[in-house]
């Protein structure tokens, strides 16, 4: 009905013993991609006024990890990402 799906990642918030960049680095292995979006912080940012204390915001920022998700994702793709995500949890996780 001439809306496209602009379906790009599955933002999840990680809570695991590791650090963020470190999932990533082990997604990556899994041939997966993951990201780092809405990080830093935009209120921490020169450009916007510097650093404001913002404890949630910046807990949440410096958690906050992307796996790929489109809308013509198919099943194989859909179950590697989900294949590296578990093992990657296991591994890194609590």
């Amino acid at each position: 009905q001439g809306v496209s799906a602009n379906g790009q990642n599955l933002a999840v918030l990680w809570r695991g013993r590791a650090p963020v960049d470190e999932v990533i680095a082990a997604l990556a292995e899994h041939g997966v991609e993951g990201r780092r979006y809405f990080w830093p912080a935009l209120h921490t940012l020169q450009r916007f006024g510097g650093h404001r204390a913002l404890p949630v915001t910046e807990d949440v920022s410096s958690h906050v990890l992307c796996l790929p998700l489109y809308g013509r994702m198919d099943e194989a793709t859909l179950a590697a990402v989900e294949v590296a995500t578990e093992a990657v949890a296991r591994r890194l996780g609590t």
